[in-house]
């Protein structure tokens, strides 16, 4: 993959973003910024100029991406809740009470 220079990413607003795409795995971000690249390449091709990928096109992406982590957080508290008598999955149960939270 291409390098981007850090000046590109400058107007990001990665605060936004992270708060946004919150539950995604690392290969769901991946998929945002290839998705976000997409919309920046149809953008610039259509204005005939380059262009840095912008936080809108990031944060479009990110609705269009469903979180792939979702089924196993399911299956994770239904081991917390059926199968944690010995409290191995305590720490899990304590990180999913706190997901659950926010």
């Amino acid at each position: 993959f291409p390098t981007r220079r850090s000046s590109d990413l400058a107007d990001v607003d990665f605060e936004a973003l992270a708060r946004e795409s919150e539950g995604m795995s690392g290969a769901d971000l991946r998929l945002v910024c290839e998705e976000a690249a997409e919309l920046g390449l149809a953008e610039a091709i259509a204005s005939s100029t380059v262009q840095p990928i912008t936080t809108e096109q990031l944060l479009a992406a990110v609705k269009s991406i469903r979180p792939s982590i979702t089924p196993w957080f399911e299956s994770a508290r239904n081991h917390v809740r059926y199968a944690n008598a010995s409290g191995e999955y305590d720490e899990l149960a304590t990180y999913l009470r706190q997901r659950r939270g926010r």
